[in-house]
């Protein structure tokens, strides 16, 4: 049976997991990391298929057993998967031995530990405690009992009547777990796999100073240790739909891109987003005067478990100080188009008029104005779709497409719709909830630096470091979720 058949064979039957395939390049890094966690339903795949069989497999005392490193020298040394005609056509990126990085285990994030599970206890009273890092492979029995789900104890309910002692809860009751969150992640699966819609994570940064005291010379291992642990089990919980949000510094976060893109698919990252989380004053100005560069920012990584990127299910909005000027028509109720200064000045004869933007800056009556009309102030936008003859030039006219509204008007050899300010214009999600002109918010968030000088009161619950401002959870869960 020659080379090409076998392959044929393999293609066959890897083909059917789709998530072992972009496109038509094969993840041989995934593939490979499964076939050696022992991913029972991929080598029962294999061993399906005759030919498979007799070439990765030994029998032993009536035992089949898969020659899991056979099956990964193939993997990674033959040239099997290459397509020349794709490889060439379609892709530029930075390549090993011929071989794309993104389809390679060549190259990979590796540290001392990674292939073992650390208990890594957060609360004081783990404080002294030695920990172990427990092998995958020769502490199995030892991480199967760690890992087990657990029965949770004195559980208390909270609600209008106070706190109350119960000894169940329903899926709609929300939960605060205390205790070690990997083995508390373990036990919520057995009830939640597959069910959760948003994972927020925000574990310690491993500044040398926060809760993650393990500042040996194993430190980032240790550290990615802790993470990957977590996060395989975390993203177990999530929906088909679902997205999981960790939140990092500028300590580890470029490395747990890495691990996270090793761990979830690199094609399951959505983007990083920046937040504001301080400003420069205090110490921060003495320590930008003596050259250094300050830090303002943290960092979200957003990833989503089938691979969307259009994860928004709610628009966030930021303020915007200046007019825009782009709205400078007024549509009267009669549906004639007048300038907005002209509207403005019938109403206003006596006020000298400065500009749209001057007189949004200095005129309360202009402001007031602007409120009360923003569904008849407008611009102009361009559309596409409708038959320029059934219009008569200079006339706006309400159509409804498809269940949609719009106000529409021949200019000369085109059709252009009306856009109200009202669409923009409202409440926007920043800590003063200003009122006024506003705009899509994108992947940088600020003024979060703001809400840290009460962070501390919110929650009823003192914590000397690391609290994050419920605005910024709130906006999390209002822009990715919604309610069903």
């Amino acid at each position: 049976m020659t080379d090409t058949a076998l392959l044929e064979h393999i293609k066959r039957v890897i083909r059917c997991f789709p998530e072992y395939w972009e496109q038509d390049a094969l993840l041989k890094n995934k593939l490979i990391d499964d076939i050696r966690s022992y991913k029972t339903t991929v080598i029962k795949a294999l061993l399906a298929n005759e030919l498979i069989k007799d070439t990765y497999s030994l029998e032993l005392d009536g035992i089949t057993i898969f020659k899991v490193e056979d099956f990964v020298s193939m993997l990674r040394y033959k040239n099997y998967w290459e397509d020349s005609y794709t490889k060439y056509s379609n892709e530029i990126g930075l390549t090993n031995d011929g071989k794309y990085l993104n389809y390679t285990t060549d190259v990979v994030l590796d540290f001392p530990h990674k292939d073992g599970v650390l208990e890594g206890g957060m609360t004081k009273e783990d404080v002294g405690k030695r920990e172990i890092y427990y092998h995958n492979v020769l502490a199995k029995k030892e991480i199967d009992t760690l890992l087990a789900p657990k029965v949770l104890s004195n559980m208390k309910k909270y609600n209008a009547n106070g706190e109350q002692n119960i000894i169940k809860f329903n899926d709609t009751d929300n939960l605060i777990i205390k205790g070690n969150n990997l083995i508390a992640l373990h036990t919520l699966k057995e009830r939640y796999a597959g069910k959760v819609k948003l994972i927020y994570i925000d574990p310690p940064y491993n500044t040398g100073g926060d809760s993650f005291k393990y500042n040996d010379r194993f430190n980032r291992s240790t550290w990615l240790t802790f993470m990957k642990n977590r996060l395989k089990v975390a993203f177990s919980l999530l929906k088909e739909d679902g997205v999981i949000v960790i939140q990092t510094d500028n300590n580890e976060n470029h490395y747990l891109k890495v691990l996270c893109d090793e761990i979830f698919g690199n094609n399951k990252f959505v983007t990083q987003v920046c937040v504001e989380m301080s400003a420069t004053q205090g110490m921060k100005v003495a320590a930008a005067k003596n050259g250094g560069i300050v830090k303002n920012t943290e960092y979200l990584l957003f990833y989503s478990k089938d691979g969307r990127k259009n994860i928004i299910e709610n628009l966030l909005y930021d303020p915007r100080s200046d007019y825009d000027m782009h709205y400078s028509k007024f549509l009267t109720y009669d549906y004639k188009v007048k300038n907005v200064k002209d509207v403005f000045m019938e109403q206003y004869p006596n006020i000298e008029f400065l500009g749209l933007s001057e007189m949004y800056k200095v005129s309360n009556e202009f402001k007031e104005f602007v409120d009360d009309y923003q569904h008849n102030i407008f611009r102009y936008d361009k559309v596409t779709g409708f038959n320029i003859n059934n219009f008569i030039e200079g006339e706006v006219v309400r159509v409804e497409r498809n269940g949609r509204e719009y106000y529409l008007e021949r200019k000369s050899n085109s059709i252009e719709q009306l856009m109200f300010l009202g669409a923009s214009y409202g409440y926007s999600n920043d800590f003063f909830s200003t009122y006024g002109f506003r705009k899509i918010r994108g992947d940088w968030w600020s003024g979060y630096y703001l809400d840290m000088g009460n962070v501390n009161k919110e929650g009823n619950v003192k914590l000397s470091s690391g609290k994050k401002p419920e605005r910024l959870i709130y906006d999390l869960i209002i822009s990715l979720t919604k309610k069903e």
